[in-house]
């Protein structure tokens, strides 16, 4: 990659970071494949700092951390009040009962 294509691709990666909601950053860390280059080197300490800085904005980044898994859209924007920009498949009705179980709780 030249030098110019590379920055071009460094301040993409870097836009996406800032406009990526903190669940869109933690799935993207924990599924990432091994040796994604978004971790790597200046951009992979851009991404640590941006996404401990959005966990720290966040309310419950408990919650945000297990819903990762979950995928209630949802649930995690009125946690983290950043929307994510991806569409998440919906809930099952099982996980469904669930989430709402965990929104009473928090509504409380």
């Amino acid at each position: 990659m030249k030098w110019q294509e590379y920055d071009k691709w460094l301040a993409e990666q870097k836009e996406w970071i800032d406009k990526a909601s903190y669940y869109e950053l933690l799935k993207k860390w924990r599924f990432a494949p091994i040796g994604d280059r978004i971790f790597q080197g200046e951009l992979g300490n851009y991404y640590s700092d941006v996404m401990a800085a959005k966990r720290n904005r966040c309310s419950d980044p408990v919650m945000v951390s297990k819903l990762v898994g979950w995928g209630d859209q949802q649930v995690v924007e009125d946690i983290t009040m950043e929307a994510p920009t991806t569409p998440l498949p919906p809930a099952t009705p099982e996980l469904q009962e669930t989430l709402d179980r965990i929104k009473k709780h928090f509504s409380k």
